[in-house]
């Protein structure tokens, strides 16, 4: 649309495709957007101008990039020149509509649509999968991990986005027995099996780890080009690179696939004892990935209604902490000894043997006995 100053007006569905190679002065979001996309297209759009960016929006559907606008605004109350800022209208500021009329539309409407359409809140905590995490209940401040708890690696494999979760059970005479510890993570963009296995490698080099487990369904997929599963080109990295585990060597155990039924097995490990700590204990500094993903993984609202179904978006670390949470196996076991490097003599006798074994013949087995023989 054509102005008489020569500027001109676009308007567009969140549903599509957002515009691309435009320089615009102003953009304008009227409520939450559909397609994810808009937000990011959108800004690149006004870098040219350096154009302003307006979102007005009652925050029913739950989009995490208006929350996330909405928490950075938050952070930035106090800065003298905020580069963001939000300003809250609600229902009882209106003047122009009648106490009787706003009174009438709020008995019309469940505690859950108050919360948003009356109060402002966002809806996002009543679509998230995890709500009942809470930082300050499940994070640690330490990380209390050494070589001699149990550790346990889950794996959800993927050329774009290979993520790795790391959880340790302490030996029984620790405080944090029966209290699984996830200390780390790996979230490693454009993996290969190579880069896979270094990672571990350096995640790994302090401590001896009872066993891996795999996405049993990306594990099976075949590369394109050379036609091996995913398992197989992760398992030949690992042992190329020897890193091996107690139960799975330098292979994996399948995790459980059952999606619903996995985010239930979290959900019940997610309590507080009875001594007063999370079951779940995280090491929170150390998983940045791990806490962007849960803040963010949330139920598909489809017809005004939230289903069962989490959104399959940024959803790695989830997937990994699914199968952690239901492997029945996770438990604190004596960790293996570390191998320790083979000196020179050791070395020298070894092959020493080796060469006699190939030789074969009566030198094979010729050596000295101490003691009585056979009779």
């Amino acid at each position: 649309m054509p102005l008489h100053t020569n500027w001109e007006l676009h308007f567009f569905t969140s549903g599509g495709e957002p515009p691309k190679g435009t320089r615009i002065h102003l953009a304008w979001f009227d409520e939450e957007i559909e397609n994810e996309d808009w937000y990011p297209e959108i800004a690149a759009r006004l870098v040219d101008y350096s154009g302003s960016f307006i979102w007005s929006a009652t925050p029913q559907a739950g989009n995490p990039q208006l929350y996330d606008m909405h928490v950075e605004a938050e952070n930035l109350l106090d800065s003298p020149n905020p580069r963001l800022t939000e300003h809250h209208f609600l229902l009882s500021d209106n003047p122009y509509i009648s106490e009787d009329a706003k009174a009438l539309l709020a008995a019309k409407l469940t505690e859950d649509e108050r919360k948003v359409r009356i109060h402002g809140e966002f809806a996002l905590s009543a679509l998230k999968v995890y709500s009942e995490f809470n930082r300050d209940v499940h994070g640690i401040k330490e990380m209390p991990v050494d070589r001699e708890w149990a550790v346990y690696a889950a794996v959800d494999p993927g050329r774009q986005r290979c993520a790795v979760l790391f959880v340790a059970c302490a030996p029984p005479d620790h405080d944090l027995y029966g209290h699984p510890v996830v200390f780390d993570e790996l979230y490693i963009p454009q993996c290969t099996a190579e880069k896979f296995a270094q990672s571990m490698k350096f995640k790994l080099e302090t401590y001896m780890p009872i066993a891996f487990l795999i996405d049993p369904n990306e594990a099976v997929k075949h590369e394109t080009g050379s036609g091996v599963k995913i398992e197989t080109q992760y398992t030949r990295a690992l042992k190329k690179l020897k890193v091996r585990t107690a139960l799975t060597g330098n292979g994996f155990m399948y995790g459980y696939d059952k999606k619903k039924a996995g985010i239930e097995s979290v959900r019940r490990t997610m309590y507080v004892d009875e001594d007063g700590m999370s079951r779940w204990l995280f090491c929170c500094d150390r998983l940045p990935s791990f806490l962007s993903e849960i803040k963010h993984y949330r139920y598909v609202k489809k017809d005004g209604q939230i289903t069962d179904e989490p959104h399959k978006k940024n959803d790695h670390l989830m997937d990994c902490w699914r199968y952690l949470a239901s492997y029945g196996g996770l438990k604190y076991r004596i960790p293996p000894k570390s191998v320790k490097p083979e000196g020179y003599a050791l070395r020298a006798l070894r092959e020493k043997r080796e060469r006699r074994k190939m030789r074969g013949g009566p030198g094979e087995n010729r050596g000295i006995w101490l003691g009585p023989g056979k009779g």
